[in-house]
């Protein structure tokens, strides 16, 4: 069977049966390894395909998804999306994308990732637990090197001439480090991913550095409550704007559970703050040249210059909105219908380097770990989070510090952003440089 032998039968009935459809196929193969002390603790293959099939009639839609390709499957996935559909609510935007004539080119797949051994990635996750266990003695324990990668090919096709298929890859590795001494104990946590197996970070650099990290939180204090600067580490960030990106979505939007609702064309931010979701940018993990509708990912600008100019929609919220998709179609995978979702996120990077916005920093806090991200608000943009890092003074850091909390509002923390470094890190597909925000309130003792 050709690769578009299957989409091309399953379009042929629905269009049989007088219906629009929409075929989406997902094969993937995922990869998890586990390593502790030296030991394999976890290994899993994954093998997972299937498809999902989206249908419209009168301005109803049904949707059934299968793992089994059989004709009698088959035909039983048309008729249970059809009956889904028969009996649906009518809903004038309900309609399927038309056919897009090119795609962008993405390098987002890894040949070569097949082909690497498995002891391979089992002796990477075992470098990693032994660089950290080398930096110091004061590193008790490992409690998690973990390393993941999954290969993917996905189809799109409709019956308005729909033709998308792409391949692709991601590989990450973390690892969690405990240092300790006079009965104290710091965590330190690293990672890095790449759409190619060879472009992640050196195993034993992320060791080192989650070491590192554990040991610099040694002799932690506690500090007076305060108003003063912090500075956010990327990967911090990027847990802050996980949390909001969902603000930007049309859906959101249109069902008034976003904070940016009522917002567009208006100061949100910083004026020196752009913020951008890309799914052409390789460096994200969600990289790709189609969305889960097989419409062209692109490059849309969010926040410029502090300004609200642009929400993420997929083909019914931009037919709702009266505007242009902005292929944010996105599937977790084939058992569900496209909502609206990031591709890549990030806060675009500024121009001067980290070190330079610390030097710049009389006094304040430079945040390595936030813990409570999760309970960020993303209707009211209302946070509380703990808080640990390094206290800066003259420009440099003086002391780790721990037990602190950070609260606020979002908006009035994106407001406050006055230095943006040029070192932009993704942790999968959000992104964020190094941020400097003035006069927050920092609660300690």
């Amino acid at each position: 069977m050709g690769e578009w032998d299957l989409p091309e039968q399953i379009l042929n009935r629905c269009h049989t049966a007088g219906l629009e459809a929409e075929v989406f196929i997902q094969h993937s193969q995922a990869t998890t390894i586990e390593v502790k002390d030296s030991k394999l603790q976890t290994f899993k293959l994954a093998d997972d395909k299937g498809v999902g099939l989206r249908v419209i009639k009168h301005n109803r839609q049904g949707f059934a998804y299968s793992t089994d390709y059989s004709p009698q499957s088959i035909a039983e996935l048309v008729d249970t999306a059809r009956a889904g559909a028969g009996n649906s609510q009518p809903d004038e935007y309900n309609r399927l994308p038309d056919c897009s004539n090119s795609y962008p080119e993405i390098n987002c797949y890894d040949q070569a990732l097949a082909a690497v051994p498995v002891e391979d990635k089992i002796e990477q996750a075992r470098a990693v637990e032994q660089a950290a266990y080398d930096c110091d003695s004061r590193i008790k324990r490992i409690r998690q090197v973990l390393y993941k990668d999954i290969k993917y090919q996905l189809w799109v096709a409709n019956t308005h001439g729909i033709r998308a298929n792409h391949q692709g890859s991601q590989c990450a590795v973390q690892t969690m480090v405990i240092a300790g001494s006079n009965g104290e104990s710091q965590v330190g946590w690293e990672m890095d991913n790449s759409h190619t197996y060879k472009g992640l970070m050196p195993a034993e650099e992320i060791g080192r550095e989650a070491a590192r990290q554990a040991l610099s939180m040694l002799g932690a204090r506690q500090i007076s409550t305060c108003q003063s600067h912090i500075v956010l580490d990327p990967i911090v960030c990027t847990d802050f704007l996980a949390m909001i990106s969902s603000a930007f979505s049309a859906d959101a939007v249109q069902k008034g559970k976003s904070l940016m609702a009522d917002k567009l064309g208006r100061a949100v931010a910083s004026n020196i703050l752009n913020l951008v979701d890309d799914g052409l940018c390789e460096q994200g993990m969600g990289a790709a040249p189609a969305d889960g509708e097989g419409l062209p990912m692109q490059r849309t600008l969010l926040i410029e210059n502090g300004r609200l100019v642009n929400f993420l929609h997929n083909t019914y919220t931009a037919h709702k909105a009266g505007t242009d998709y902005t292929g944010n179609g996105m599937r977790d995978d084939f058992k569900q219908l496209p909502g609206v979702d990031i591709t890549n996120f990030y806060i675009e990077p500024g121009e001067i380097s980290r070190r330079e916005l610390i030097t710049q920093t009389k006094t304040g806090l430079y945040i390595t770990q936030a813990m409570g991200t999760h309970t960020i608000d993303p209707v009211s943009g209302d946070f509380s989070v703990g808080a640990g890092g390094h206290w800066i003074e003259n420009g440099e850091f003086a002391y780790p510090v721990r037990g602190v909390v950070i609260s606020g509002n979002m908006l009035d923390l994106f407001k406050n952003i006055d230095l943006i470094a040029n070192d932009l890190r993704f942790v999968g597909a959000i992104g964020s440089p190094t941020l400097r925000i003035c006069d927050i309130i920092i609660s300690g003792t």
